[in-house]
């Protein structure tokens, strides 16, 4: 896709009318029509979840075994959401390896999240049991899966993305001296 197709649908060639994104940047490249979708999910999740704390801090179990497994399907949807805008996303020549990033998140996003509500239902099973050593066991595992997958997310998106776009700065900068000396 040329940049021209983006802005002007006229110059877009018939084998590629059917783009996803052309079709639709009018809905979701629109800022105001994404931050207006953003912000009211952001205020429903919100909502939910400050209904939800009077109930976790008298009733702690209910929290295990209600309101996360009712918040799951929320997160899980925008999981998914990201995921398939990053499947619809075409190929192009990206120097600054931001389709890379996002290709790596989405796929730990698809692959590591289903784990961590089903740590929560295998842990509130055993808290309702009362076998308490291996409630605090999963907990731990939890956790320490959770910043695992953080650490993970956070790795690619500063450290990896900088040390590739660092090279693509020193190749840019050698190949601006060679022309300048070929030049002078």
């Amino acid at each position: 896709l040329n940049w021209q197709q983006i802005i002007n649908p006229n110059f877009v060639e018939k084998e590629t009318r059917n783009n996803w994104f052309i079709k639709h940047k009018h809905k979701y490249g629109n800022s105001k029509y994404m931050t207006r979708l953003f912000g009211i999910l952001h205020f429903i999740f919100f909502a939910i979840f400050s209904a939800s704390v009077p109930f976790r801090v008298d009733y702690p179990e209910l929290t295990e075994k209600v309101i996360i497994p009712c918040m799951m399907p929320i997160f899980a949807w925008m999981v998914v959401f990201y995921f398939i805008i990053r499947c619809k996303t075409p190929q192009f020549n990206d120097i600054y390896h931001i389709h890379w990033e996002s290709n790596l998140v989405s796929k730990i996003l698809l692959i590591g999240y289903p784990i961590t509500p089903i740590l929560g239902m295998v842990k509130a099973s055993f808290k309702s049991k009362g076998d308490l050593e291996i409630y605090s066991l999963l907990d731990y595992i939890q956790t320490t899966y959770g910043l695992i997958w953080y650490f993970m997310i956070h790795y690619i998106c500063t450290k990896m993305v900088i040390a590739k776009n660092s090279r693509v700065e020193c190749e840019q900068n050698m190949a601006n001296f060679v022309n300048e000396s070929q030049s002078g």
